[in-house]
């Protein structure tokens, strides 16, 4: 496999005889390898160089493949989204596909930067910046979700919970006001600090994995309040989401948020995650929320 991706990364980069050979470090995280689907990552360096100029993302077996082709084309599309814009290099480039029907990887540049935890500074910095991203590409959608209610029904019909429970669910959810309409528009889906590299200022995202499963506003800066702090999750969303749908062109009001934050919540545990609900009580869902956020 290796000397396969050697000589594709060769051809198809056009690597002068004087950048070779290249040398590899696989990266690794606390979950890589623990299934056939963990993808398999290798920076790839040239000689005497310090930082890497390139990523190969691979899986164990090419029955898992499909998990690099989304992530490959997840991050073409995210690239197509803000090409010529101030947000270009928000994400690595999509390079290259291969997939022999027996070796399958994807080439991709090599975002900047380190990860650092965030403080209350820098939180705001990002959501400054990601919410200019989420307007960029406002302009591109003419989409909208017409019917958030029967967005919201069909969340709960279609989750894993028992009948009994999906009707609890929406009994709570009916006490909960949401707004009438919402563009549709693409969410990261894993939007952390796990996720983020910072150099010089800036900072880009990495993993792709669950770009577009959700594609309801607002997703993505709820999940990043909630893990960067629980409890004040509610009030930072208070403090960021009235200027993140002023530009995005979405009408919300204040009222709204608690709404919305339960299908945020609930799409967590349903679209991103499924296996969450699996022999959870209505009520559990429903307590958790409301201990959290109310």
């Amino acid at each position: 496999m290796m000397q396969l991706i050697q000589k594709v990364i060769k051809e198809e980069l056009k690597v002068s005889p004087g950048d070779l050979p290249l040398a590899f470090l696989k990266y690794s995280t606390a979950s890589s390898g623990k299934n056939l689907k963990d993808k398999v990552i290798f920076f790839v360096f040239k000689p005497k160089e310090k930082t890497p100029f390139l990523c190969v993302k691979t899986v164990r077996s090419h029955t898992s493949g499909e998990v690099v082709r989304q992530n490959f084309h997840n991050l073409k599309k995210l690239n197509e989204l803000t090409a010529g814009s101030s947000y270009q290099d928000f994400f690595a480039k999509a390079i290259h596909l291969y997939d022999d029907g027996e070796n399958i990887f994807s080439l991709e540049s090599v975002c900047p930067g380190k990860r650092v935890r965030l403080d209350e500074r820098l939180l705001g910095a990002v959501v400054s910046r990601y919410t200019g991203f989420q307007e960029h590409i406002s302009k591109r959608s003419n989409q909208s979700v017409s019917d958030l209610q029967g967005f919201k029904a069909s969340l709960v019909n279609n989750s894993s919970l028992s009948e009994a429970d999906q009707a609890e669910i929406l009994l709570f959810t009916n006490s909960l006001t949401l707004p009438k309409t919402l563009p549709k528009l693409i969410q990261h889906g894993d939007l952390t600090e796990d996720n983020m590299l910072f150099e010089a200022g800036k900072f880009s995202v990495v993993d792709c994995d669950y770009l577009g499963v959700m594609d309801l506003p607002g997703f993505d800066l709820f999940s990043l309040f909630r893990r960067y702090s629980l409890k004040d999750a509610k009030k930072l969303c208070e403090q960021y989401l009235a200027e993140y749908f002023k530009r995005i062109g979405a009408s919300v009001k204040k009222e709204d948020y608690l709404g919305l934050m339960f299908l945020y919540y609930f799409m967590e545990k349903t679209l991103r995650k499924p296996g969450l609900l699996r022999g959870v009580p209505g009520k559990k869902v429903i307590a958790e929320f409301t201990a959290d956020f109310f």
